[in-house]
């Protein structure tokens, strides 16, 4: 993606760089990031539901449904 975690850093100016100030993109956290549920075509966070049979799933906050 880009556009995402965009910073600016401020150098001191040079004759490559006459402004000083440089947009960097940085790296994200992969926990900030949200899953797009289909249903609400909104992001959103991840859980996890144990089974009786102790197997662990993971699924979406927002609707319950469980991711494949």
């Amino acid at each position: 993606m880009e556009g995402v975690n965009v910073v600016k850093k401020h150098q001191k100016p040079t004759k490559a760089n006459p402004q000083g100030i440089l947009e960097l993109t940085k790296p994200i956290w992969v926990s900030k990031v949200g899953i797009l549920d289909q249903a609400s075509k909104k992001p959103s966070r991840v859980g996890y539901k144990l089974a009786k049979d102790a197997i662990k799933t993971r699924i979406l906050k927002s609707s319950g449904k469980e991711i494949k």
